[in-house]
């Protein structure tokens, strides 16, 4: 699996979610929308987004954004000492990077066998 650093982890002016990785290695993350998990990729800023919390929290999100690329792209995105943080609350901050140190993806096993 290829690690991929992000370069920046977002809240954006309307409240969603926005993960930046530094590569888009396969050239294929404008499908995220595939996995069906409510992922998105954004073409013109480069990145994941989601949509603005509600039933689901931020640090959910940054799991699902995790779970879209792993499943979907043979991606693992970390965040690196040069991932920069833009409108995130610190305690947000410090609650997705504990998720992301105790991330582990667990694919889905398949309806088919």
């Amino acid at each position: 699996m290829q690690v991929v650093p992000l370069s920046k982890v977002r809240i954006d002016e309307v409240g969603q979610l926005r993960v930046t990785p530094t590569t888009n290695p396969s050239k294929m993350f404008q499908f995220a929308y595939r996995a069906d998990l409510g992922v998105y990729w954004d073409i013109e800023q480069q990145c994941f987004y989601t949509p603005a919390p509600g039933v689901i929290s931020y640090t959910d999100w940054y799991v699902l954004v995790l779970d879209t690329a792993n499943s979907e792209f043979g991606c693992s995105l970390r965040i690196t000492e040069h991932t920069e943080w833009e409108n995130v609350p610190l305690a947000l901050k410090q609650a997705i990077r504990l998720r992301a140190q105790n991330y582990r993806w667990n694919p889905k096993p398949s309806p088919y066998g």
